[in-house]
């Protein structure tokens, strides 16, 4: 289970199908004091603890360094220890728990030698300042041993724990850009397709407006030959009207006026034929 670190916080991406976290900016505050702090808040008793242990190994690092440098050794040891023990909790990595043993190995051998010193066993501090005391090789070999390994270790344990969380808030990073840009891509593709949808829609009702059109204007076609067919049999209606007079209309044949084709031809003793016919060769 991964724990998420101080201003890391869970965000939806909206489609139910994929949680991102978004990491937020972390001040030089929230790195240097609030996140270490946590850990005492959440467990009380470690703040004396660590007071205690600070004390024992900047009592036992005056063997090595002068005021204020053994102080400031002690303080940043414990320090580095919370600092890596609160990059630790928001990452799941083993160099927590080689923190956890590095730090409790200084704190024993530290405050092993402080109370063999305290007890008489080993000559103190100011025997060694005042070159009253020396250790002989193998102990001056098992000294340098315990103060230096045991403060590397802590030291490379904390940094490692602090580079595996930097680590995981990249890959959190990772992760978010790439939700992003496949949620960007996944939008982009939804918007073309409705951008296409909405094309064709448009270019069917396009379509549809000019089937309508041409159906409009080939109906007003046919209405204009019907209307144009209709003019040309009137005209030749009239025009055989005219050249074929009627059987009731008055005539003039020969200077003489007669009431009818009939009547002309009665008068003449032909029929209605023959006097069509010599009128039309008149005309």
């Amino acid at each position: 289970m991964v724990i998420w670190p101080r201003g890391v916080t869970l965000r939806g991406n909206g489609e139910g199908d994929m949680t991102t976290a978004t990491m937020e900016h972390r001040s030089l505050l929230d790195a240097l004091l609030w996140e270490p702090l946590d850990l005492i808040k959440a467990q009380p008793p470690q703040i004396f603890i660590s007071a205690a242990s600070a004390y024992l190994i900047a009592a036992e690092a005056a063997v090595l360094l002068p005021p204020p440098f053994n102080v400031l050794l002690a303080v940043g040891a414990e320090w580095g220890y919370l600092r890596g023990m609160a990059s630790g909790a928001q990452v799941d990595t083993p160099w927590k728990d080689r923190l956890t043993y590095a730090n409790g190995a200084l704190v024993i051998l530290y405050g092993a030698l402080f109370s063999l010193r305290k007890f008489g066993a080993l000559p103190s501090v100011e025997a060694y300042e005042n070159h009253t005391a020396q250790a002989g090789p193998v102990g001056a070999i098992v000294m340098t041993v315990i103060h230096i390994l045991c403060i590397g270790a802590v030291t490379i344990c904390a940094m490692m724990a602090h580079s595996a969380m930097l680590s995981h808030e990249a890959r959190v990073k990772r992760l978010e850009e790439e939700t992003r840009n496949q949620r960007n891509q996944r939008n982009q593709q939804l918007e073309d397709e409705r951008n296409q949808e909405w094309k064709s829609a448009q270019l069917a009702i396009e379509i549809d407006r000019r089937r309508g059109e041409a159906e409009i204007a080939l109906e007003a076609e046919r209405n204009r030959l019907r209307a144009e067919a209709r003019a040309q049999r009137r005209n030749a209606t009239g025009a055989a009207g005219a050249t074929q007079p009627g059987r009731n209309r008055g005539i003039t044949y020969n200077g003489v006026d007669y009431p009818s084709i009939q009547a002309a031809a009665d008068a003449h003793g032909i029929t209605r034929q023959a006097m069509t016919k010599r009128l039309k060769k008149e005309a």
